[in-house]
């Protein structure tokens, strides 16, 4: 942050039908002048300019104003609400799907290059998540069951 003595802040404020040569309001009265205003904030490496027109008041530009920005809020609020949840669920389940067959992948490889049976398919389940993952008791015993039921 600058210090105060680093920064430079200019503001003017102008009435836009005047400074249009509108000052005879020929078009008739005129309620409100309509102001653009300008704030500058300078330090050594930056500059700030903030500048607001009073036209918003005017029931068509308000209106269209309104609109955009209705169109902005739901566009950020179905972004950020329904596909980016939509999508993030998408992921997870891709992911899942992409863990089973690198499972099945790490087991065959295993059993390729001479492991016994019981242990490539241990080496596979260390490839599955924690909360999917049998312990090592009940898988074994999974395979006996299995190898039993083969014969």
């Amino acid at each position: 942050m600058a210090d105060a003595g680093d920064l430079a802040a200019a503001i003017a404020a102008v009435n836009s039908l005047s400074a249009n040569g509108f000052t005879n309001y020929e078009a008739g009265p005129v309620n409100d002048p309509l102001y653009a205003k300008a704030l500058v904030l300078m330090d050594d490496a930056r500059t700030v300019v903030l500048v607001t027109v009073d036209a918003v008041a005017i029931e068509e530009i308000g209106h269209k104003v309104a609109s955009a920005l209705i169109g902005t809020f739901l566009g950020i609020f179905f972004s950020y609400g329904y596909v980016q949840p939509l999508a993030t669920n998408l992921e997870l389940q891709v992911a899942a799907k992409g863990r089973f067959l690198l499972c099945i992948k790490n087991c065959l490889v295993a059993f390729a290059r001479g492991a016994p049976p019981l242990v490539a398919v241990e080496v596979a389940r260390h490839v599955m998540f924690s909360e999917d993952r049998p312990d090592s008791e009940a898988l074994a015993e999974a395979c006996r069951t299995a190898g039993k039921a083969t014969k």
